[in-house]
């Protein structure tokens, strides 16, 4: 998504995708989603053909000799990325980028965008692994057990990010997480190395300072759209974390962009 967000429900859980990074979904993952926003906001979405997930793990995982031995050999199991929304990285967002650019230029080659989207594929197995590889810092005995942790931990994390600007509960939170109240808030500042409610704030300022940036939306406004509920503690985090306060951040925005 870009000049805006979007919030993505798929099952129980929640997703807002934003210019920050990109959301992954399984194929015939069926879900809903909305964009209220004060912005045009663009989407640049990408599908892939059935099958070329699973071919190219395949081409990854697989010794070179099986492969020459067996070049159609279609695997047993379905891919299955975990759905989280992702922080722009070094390894799937350079071929997002690409690929975006080049369809707003004009008609493009079918093998070039074939060649781009099975390279793409499998950078995002890649990432997928690379991230998967974080839950072992996370305190469990069991390496399934750490994994699926990680799953329920970000699952908590993305429905903040997608619902930081409603009233929260730690509990309810916690909910989504299928996890209790106290061990998801435990295992959650040993995670990601903040409390809940730091990222609820930090989530808050980050979405005002693109309504400051973006939007002529009063001040005031801002700050109840993202959900603090007084302007005191809206100036308290946003100076915190941004380093002046809304208006001399939004007067400088303005001034340099």
């Amino acid at each position: 998504m870009f000049n805006g967000r979007a919030v993505y429900r798929a099952d129980r859980a929640w997703f807002a995708v934003d210019e920050g990074g990109y959301l992954i979904l399984n194929d015939q993952q069926p879900y809903e989603i909305h964009i209220a926003s004060p912005t045009q906001v663009e989407s640049f979405i990408v599908y892939f053909p059935r099958g070329w997930a699973e071919e190219v793990r395949e081409s990854i995982t697989s010794h070179r000799e099986r492969l020459m031995d067996e070049p159609n050999r279609n695997s047993p199991y379905p891919a299955h990325f975990f759905e989280r929304f992702t922080a722009h990285d070094p390894l799937v967002s350079p071929v997002l980028t690409t690929l975006r650019h080049a369809h707003k230029s004009g008609p493009l080659s079918d093998l070039w965008v074939e060649q781009q989207l099975r390279d793409l594929l499998a950078r995002m197995l890649q990432a997928e692994n690379a991230a998967l590889r974080k839950s072992r810092a996370l305190a469990a005995s069991r390496p399934s057990t750490r994994e699926e942790l990680w799953r329920r931990l970000n699952r908590g994390r993305d429905f903040i990010h997608a619902r930081f600007d409603a009233a929260l509960t730690l509990s309810q939170i916690a909910s989504v997480a299928c996890l209790s109240p106290f061990h998801f808030l435990r295992e959650f500042k040993a995670a990601f190395r903040m409390t809940p409610h730091d990222y609820v704030c930090a989530c808050r300022v980050e979405r005002a300072k693109f309504l400051l940036k973006r939007s002529d939306l009063p001040i005031t406004q801002v700050c109840f759209e993202v959900g603090f509920e007084s302007l005191g503690s809206f100036s308290s985090w946003f100076s915190r974390i941004a380093g002046s306060s809304p208006r001399a951040w939004r007067n400088r925005e303005k001034t340099t962009s």
